[in-house]
């Protein structure tokens, strides 16, 4: 069963001595569509919680200097990232720390490793589970002028979606 609700109304249905899945809440200025009451929830009550990470959640918006363009409108995300979100995401992870069933699970080293830079933390109790490849649909092939299937892993969110994809479809016609 799946539910609706805003953030504030999730924050209040979370009970105590559950084990609560963190994925991707959104940190903004906007009431309605922040994640940052569930935050406050979990460190007000020391829930214990899980929290999958991606890399949005704790890089700062110049770790994609590829999508970064100039404007009024990127300023203010730079802006709202890198002062808004990334400090309270900092504030959330050092305050919990030491909540008992607390875990950090990333898809490489390498991301927990970014997590501790960014936020200034060292992390006692994680665990690295990649994200997982379909192997029978994509297998590896050691002649890439053989290969077909074409697989991206990387943010829908990015500027650049239209143009990755558009590629892509290209691609696919050509093989």
């Amino acid at each position: 069963r799946v539910l609706f609700r805003s953030a504030k109304e999730i924050a209040n249905q979370l009970i105590e001595g559950s084990i609560i899945y963190i994925h991707l809440l959104n940190i903004t200025p906007i009431p309605s569509l922040n994640g940052w009451f569930i935050y406050k929830h979990i460190l007000r009550k020391k829930l214990p919680y899980v929290m999958y990470v991606h890399g949005n959640e704790v890089q700062k918006h110049s770790a994609r200097e590829f999508d970064v363009t100039v404007g009024f409108i990127d300023f203010l995300k730079r802006l709202k990232k890198d002062f808004y979100a990334m400090p309270r995401m900092e504030t959330f992870v050092k305050k919990t720390k030491s909540i008992k069933g607390s875990e950090y699970i990333f898809p490489s080293l390498w991301m927990k490793e970014e997590m501790e830079k960014n936020l200034n933390i060292k992390l006692d109790s994680y665990h690295v589970i990649p994200n997982g490849i379909d192997t029978d649909l994509f297998q590896f092939h050691t002649n890439f002028d053989k290969a077909k299937k074409f697989i991206t892993i990387r943010p829908l969110s990015s500027k650049r979606s239209e143009e990755h994809t558009s590629e892509l479809q290209s691609l696919s016609r050509i093989s």
